[in-house]
């Protein structure tokens, strides 16, 4: 009985000590599984707390870009009536304005040079018609081709034939781009070196005026009967930039402009300074030359962004590219410049609100004087073309992007992007990536 006693007593001590360990031995595995869940909660927190992990802040980034994309998908829609694509192939293009809604647009394709025009306001085309019949288009490849227009159903186109030594010829239409069969050289017969650059321009009585480059000087040959025949050419300046086209415009009172980019030594360093070229008596004599900007470029290399020119009434506005900031030429600027026939003083505004890679700025003036601009920008994520216009020249509008490479399209890079305005007060707006060349009427918008 007494052992009996004792057993129970020992047996429950034992089973005591046993649960008490057992506890113990539970508490001290819920305390480790608690820790082990807690430092896995606390870890995916972490995974998920944009403040302490990169991979959240690369998706923040992801997701600004996609809001970026999504604005940019709707610029063409927001910013252009229309736009048609006139070629998936053509190299390089020009494009100019007639009458009404009447656009014409030039289009290098391989060693050919063609003609399309259009009178609705560029919703269709015509078939393109070819028009350097004697002579290969064979120039560089920043060697652009020339149109030129005027009311009265006349055309006109210059390109380069030759590299190395070159001639510059010249087409006429007379029947509003149907046919092309007055055709010449208007350099010198005999080709000569660094030969080309060429632009064409119309001025107030219907006949066409051009310049060119031609070994490392700017000629200028004007026509005095619709463009049959030409005067013998003219030098404006005799060292120039000579691998930079010229832009040349006609103004009242007899007055031929050419813009361009002069080479001149400065610490024995070639600079190209912004000069314009002024003749009274029709492109006979270039007898007053200005400088517009002395913003240098200071790099040796070719500036293939040229400056260009329009007039109104006695004011003569010029838009450009400067050469780039001190310590980075790859950041640069697009600068405008304001003045009158008589004056040889220009207002110089830059355009840009924050300096980038901006290049080939391009200028119109509406029958009622608005002027609009437009230039190539390289944004940290994108390529764009960038607008702006003004009522004065002295206020302008923020530049806005009206084509975007992050837009959806695969259109990549737009580049050199054109601007011109037909007698209508439509504004039209031309360039070209690697979906082809385009051209496309702008959405009336108010100039400030």
């Amino acid at each position: 009985m007494i052992l009996n006693k004792m057993f129970g007593y020992y047996k429950y001590i034992f089973t005591t000590k046993q649960i008490i360990r057992s506890v113990i031995i539970f508490a001290v595995l819920c305390s480790i599984l608690l820790t082990i869940a807690c430092n896995n909660t606390e870890t995916k927190t972490n995974t998920t707390n944009p403040a302490t992990d990169s991979s959240s802040t690369k998706s923040s980034t992801d997701i600004d870009k996609a809001l970026s994309a999504d604005i940019d998908k709707s610029l063409i829609e927001n910013n252009f009536e229309h736009v048609i694509t006139l070629s998936e192939t053509a190299t390089s293009f020009d494009i100019t304005a007639g009458k009404s809604n009447e656009i014409y647009a030039a289009l290098k394709e391989e060693y050919d040079l063609f003609v399309l025009h259009s009178t609705n306001g560029g919703l269709s085309f015509d078939p393109p018609i070819k028009s350097n019949n004697n002579a290969l288009i064979t120039g560089l490849s920043s060697d652009r081709p020339a149109i030129a227009a005027s009311d009265n159903g006349s055309v006109a186109v210059t390109w380069t034939s030759g590299q190395g030594y070159a001639r510059i010829w010249y087409s006429l239409s007379q029947d509003y781009g149907k046919t092309f069969d007055r055709s010449f050289v208007l350099s010198y017969r005999d080709p000569k070196p660094l030969t080309g650059f060429s632009e064409i321009s119309f001025d107030n009585n219907k006949n066409p005026v051009a310049s060119w480059v031609q070994e490392g000087g700017i000629r200028v040959s004007q026509s005095f009967d619709g463009g049959e025949t030409f005067s013998i050419e003219s030098g404006v300046d005799s060292e120039v930039s000579a691998c930079t086209k010229s832009s040349i415009a006609s103004a009242e009172n007899d007055h031929i402009l050419v813009a361009y980019r002069d080479r001149e030594l400065l610490d024995n360093k070639p600079i190209r300074p912004i000069k314009l070229g002024v003749s009274t008596d029709f492109g006979q004599v270039f007898g007053t030359r200005q400088f517009v900007s002395n913003n240098h470029w200071d790099i040796e290399t070719c500036p293939n962004s040229f400056p260009s020119i329009q007039s109104y009434k006695d004011n003569v506005y010029i838009t450009w590219m400067d050469g780039g900031v001190q310590d980075n030429p790859s950041l640069t600027n697009i600068w405008f410049a304001k003045a009158t026939l008589n004056s040889q003083y220009f207002s110089n505004i830059q355009l840009n609100q924050i300096t980038l890679q901006h290049s080939h700025p391009s200028i119109t003036v509406s029958s009622n004087g608005d002027l609009h601009i437009i230039w190539a920008s390289r944004e940290s994520d994108k390529a764009v073309i960038k607008y702006v216009s003004s009522k004065d020249g002295v206020t302008f509008s923020n530049p806005t992007n009206i084509v975007s490479s992050n837009d959806g399209s695969n259109r990549r890079t737009p580049s050199h992007p054109t601007i011109i305005s037909d007698k209508a007060d439509n504004i039209y707006v031309a360039w070209s990536d690697a979906l082809g060349t385009h051209i496309g009427q702008l959405k009336k918008q108010a100039a400030p």
